[in-house]
């Protein structure tokens, strides 16, 4: 049943209807607001969970994931950004065998949310596409 859940200010002191401040207890906690969250009819959602195998198409999820995050910083990280987290998706080679490099994927269902790597850089790590 769907529902919704009401977030309310405490009162410390005696209160107007439903845990809200009253006109005597304005001030400090007049700038707090309350929230509602609506409640999903079909349940929680399905859980996140990580992969660290890589897969086909992978190599263009880390480059949409990138695109995302980063449009909303502007000009900078348009034009030819994507083609730079391409190439160096395709250096780190993670599709070779025997690679030491990892690479991990959260997902909910079939789609990413987010990845991060640990590119082997000869006995030292490189954090990338966070």
């Amino acid at each position: 049943m769907a529902g919704k859940i009401a977030l309310r200010p405490f009162a410390d002191k005696g209160s107007s209807v439903g845990g809200r401040p009253g006109p005597d207890e304005m001030g400090e906690r007049s700038t707090k607001m309350s929230h509602e969250i609506p409640l999903l009819a079909q349940g929680p959602p399905p859980e996140v969970r990580l992969r660290s195998e890589w897969r086909a198409g992978d190599a263009e999820r880390v480059v949409e994931l990138h695109r995302r995050g980063y449009a909303p910083e502007g000009a900078r990280f348009q034009n030819g950004f994507a083609d730079y987290v391409r190439q160096t998706v395709d250096a780190a080679c993670l599709d070779a065998p025997g690679h030491a490099s990892r690479v991990w994927f959260a997902e909910r269902g079939n789609q990413a949310l987010g990845c991060a790597a640990m590119i082997d850089r000869g006995g030292r790590g490189q954090l990338r596409w966070v």
